[in-house]
This record gives C-alpha cells, structure tokens and sequence, in this order.
C-alpha cells in the first residue's frame, strides 16, 4: 500500500499554530505549515503501511492522523482561513503605520504600539486605522486562544481600544480585512468599497452583554457557553477533534478508561465525553463520527466578510467557534448522530436550521470572492470547496488520504510545506508554493515584532541546513524593502531546532 509519505519529495538528511499545537511524539506549527514528528522518515511511514481503517491506529500513526487534523482546520475550514487572513491584515496594517510615519517625519521606533503614542495628535490621527485595526486582529486572535485575561488587559490599556466591545471589533475586523485583503486595481478597489458599504449597513443581532462595554459582563458571556467551571475556547474545539480521530478503531470501555485519567484536560477528551453524553451512546464509532461533525461545522463559520450576503446579520455568537460548539451540542438533542458519511449535509442542514446558521453548503458555494492576498491558503481553500461540495464529508473521514481514487492527489495538495523527521525534513514537491509560504511567514513574523515588541528574531520551526537562514533573510529582505518602499536591514533568521 502506498503510505501519505509516497506523496512527498525533496529530503535533506539531518535537516528538517505560528502557534503550534502540541501532541505527545509529534508538534505542529500551522502559521509555517510545518509538521514535526519525533520518528524517522522510514520508521513513520512503516507505522502508516500497517495501519487500517478498521484497526486502532499504533502510536506514530495518532501522531500522524493528529497533526494533519489540525493542518485541515487550518487550510479548509473558515475559521482556519480567517485567522491567516487577520495574520496578513496585520502585517499590511504594519506597512501602512511605518508608512505614515516616514512621510511625516517621525522616525519610527520600536514596539510602534508603545512609541507611536509619544508623536503630535496629527500623526496618531494620521495612523490610528491602521493601528485599530492591527490591535483589533491582535485582541481577536488572544481571545480565541483563550487569553481572556490578556485580551481584557489590552483593550482596557491601550487608549485605541478602551470602550471597545467585541461587537464593534468584530465589525471592525469584517471591514479591516474587505479592504486589506483586495490588489490594487479599479476593479477591486470598486468591490471592495461596495462590500464595506454592505458590512456597515449589516444587522447586528447579538444578545445584549455582547454590546457591552464592560469587560466582566463580556468575561461572563463567553465563559457561560460551557458547562459550569467548564470554559472553551478554540482549542477546545480544535484538539478535541484531533484526539476524535487518534481514537479510531478503540473501543468504548478504551475511551472511558482513557477519559478517567484525563477528565480535567478541557481540551482534548472532555468535549469528546460532552458529545457522548448528549448523544446517550456508547458506541464509539457513532461517538467520533458525531463529534468530528460537530468540530467541523463549528468551525465553518460564515465569517469571511464577502459571506454578508448570505448571513442572516452580524452575531458574533454564530462565528466564534467554541460558542457554536455548544450550540451544536444542545441542537443534537432532536437532530441524533451522524450515522453515516453521506448523511453530513443533511445532518449539518438540520442543526443549521434549528439554530438559524448560514448552511455549509451557503458558505462553500462556488463562485465566492477571490482573496488573492491569501495567496497559497486562497488556492488551498477553494480546493477544498470543491471536494466539500462533492462530498461535504471529506475532511472529517479518517484515512481519506488512502483512498484510491482521490487518495495521491489529496496528499500532495492537502498536506504540510515542511515534514521534519529524525533523520531528515522532506518539502513539499511544489517548490514556488513552499519558498513563498516561508517567505510569507518570515515577514508575518518580523512586521508583528516590529509593531509589538522589537524587530524579533525569527525562528523558523523546522531544523534548517547551514546556509538556508542566510538565503531566507537575503530573499525576506527584499521582499520587505519592496513592500515598504525602502531599504531595511536584513532580518536576523535561526533555526529552532
């Protein structure tokens, strides 16, 4: 049988979410696109030969199967696209405040969200959209990896953002990202003005403390949507999901033991057992298939801001996905399980339904927007579409990838940029897409230092070759100098491991 690995080339020996997510052997890093496992090349690719549908998968091939389920979510989902996107609205929003800052005088220092408050009221006046809209992409991204005290504490300090409700940021970020994310050009400036035009008339229809200005009063509504003492988040979510597909072909009394252990970890096998206990079963396939449903459709959100024409108005508890979570869970009451595969539009069409939610099938309908600054991740998206509204069921179907029909071409389009092993890191085959994906991350990187810290070094998650730091900064340094429109030192570039 041939392995997901077959599908890869271009090895170097002993080379090798971003915020990772972290498994036991095996770590992930969705900004980069980088996948890290704790095996060797061939020692992985002979755990997933031996590895069946049917059968619970061995150790590497969780690892395997988990950190794919979290590059998924990055790359297919709304959620996963929109978070990218708010990464490359900052970095522009960057530009444009070193920008103003150059034709007026000043000279820029670092952190610019610290120094850029010491200049006259004409220059803060001159940069406080793109300042607001780079803090408002910050406080959404703290909050959605559960930061609530980080995301309390910058919205109170910085005097942008006081008074500021999630509400009105989230409004704010649909608009941010309608005008940021367009090339240059009649035509797209055009669209781009009418969509915001759209954006700004859009309903608000949130509950009450979500307009709020006080802090606690937003702390109280997000923490409620779980159980008591319970709170979720997006990783809640996110991990949750991954574990789902690691317990493929376990039984339930395994998953039971498995939960006993580990019943205080909120983010992996306690929203397994939430999806257990509002179904009342004890079959574990029914179980994973359910739940991994469940996670999907709570991150395909219609949160994209070209998606106003089909959202039933702005509500902030329809796009954040640990709230959806629970909304799903309380609708399954009536709705029952995913018994099968095929059954998932109709299964995500009755929740959607019972909870007046833009469907799936509203969100990935062909003919949508085109976000070419997305780059790669705009491409990936759109492929993804496509299989979802062949078969909508596709990225929550464990071992797809050996599919003999669409398994070779599903592995090379949906896989990572980087796969680090002991003895060697193997890139992907598409070259263009792979220097272009690791220029776009170095420059995320370095432009959010500038503007929050010190112009940082970057780290690249993957064990690099001797010289590839070097030629990386040589190439982000022009890119950078071109986009600002001026010459600016080198970035300093190592390698993490």
């Amino acid at each position: 049988m041939e392995t997901p690995l077959a599908a890869e080339s271009g090895t170097s020996a002993k080379r090798p979410l971003g915020q990772g997510a972290v498994h036991e052997s095996s770590w992930t890093d969705t900004d980069a696109l980088v996948g890290i496992f704790s095996c060797s090349y061939e020692e992985m690719g002979a755990a997933l030969a031996s590895t069946g549908p049917d059968a619970p998968l061995n150790e590497r091939a969780r690892s395997w199967a988990h950190e794919h389920q979290h590059l998924y979510h990055a790359i297919t989902t709304p959620i996963g696209v929109f978070c990218n996107a708010l990464r490359i609205v900052q970095t522009s929003a960057t530009r444009d405040v070193l920008i103003h800052l150059r034709s007026a005088g000043v000279p820029p220092k670092v952190p610019l969200l610290r120094h850029v408050r010491e200049a006259s009221p004409t220059v803060i006046a001159s940069v406080r959209v793109p300042l607001s809209i780079w803090l408002d992409a910050e406080l959404f991204l703290t909050q959605q990896q559960g930061s609530l005290a980080a995301y309390i504490s910058m919205a109170a300090e910085n005097p942008i953002t006081q008074g500021a409700t999630m509400t009105g940021i989230f409004q704010q970020l649909q608009v941010g990202v309608a005008r940021y994310l367009n090339l240059p050009g009649p035509d797209t400036e055009r669209a781009a003005k009418e969509l915001v035009g759209a954006l700004a008339h859009e309903e608000l229809v949130d509950p009450e403390q979500w307009q709020q200005e006080d802090r606690n009063s937003f702390a109280e509504a997000v923490l409620s949507a779980g159980l008591p003492g319970r709170p979720a988040w997006l990783p809640t979510v996110l991990e949750s999901a991954c574990h789902a597909v690691e317990m493929w072909g376990q039984s339930f009394d395994t998953f039971e033991r498995l939960y006993a252990a580990r019943h205080k970890d909120l983010n992996y096998l306690w929203p397994i057992a939430q999806t257990a206990s509002t179904l009342r079963s004890r079959s574990l396939p029914e179980i994973l298939a359910t739940h991994l449903a469940v996670c999907d459709l709570a991150l395909t959100a219609p949160i994209m801001p070209d998606r106003v024409a089909v959202r039933h108005g702005l509500r902030v508890n329809e796009m954040l996905p640990h709230l959806r979570f629970f909304a799903i869970l309380n609708a399954l009451d009536t709705v029952g399980p995913l018994r099968r595969p095929d059954a998932y539009s109709a299964f995500t069409d009755a929740i959607c339904e019972r909870l007046h939610w833009t469907r799936p099938e509203e969100i990935f309908a062909a003919g949508n927007r085109r976000w070419p600054m997305l780059g790669i991740r705009e491409e990936l998206f759109r492929l993804a579409a496509e299989l979802r509204r062949a078969e909508p069921a596709t990225f929550i179907t464990p071992f797809l990838s050996y599919d003999p029909e669409i398994g070779a071409k599903f592995r090379e389009q949906f896989t990572f940029d980087t796969l680090q092993f002991t003895d060697r890191v193997v890139y992907h085959r598409n070259k263009t897409r792979l220097y272009t994906s690791q220029l776009n991350f170095i420059c995320n990187e370095w432009m959010h230092g500038v503007m929050a810290g010190v112009p940082k070094t970057v780290v690249l998650p993957w064990r690099t070759q001797a010289d590839e730091p070097a030629f990386l900064a040589t190439e982000a340094q022009e890119v950078i100098s071109k986009t600002l429109g001026w010459k600016v030192p080198p970035p300093r570039i190592v390698s993490a491991r």
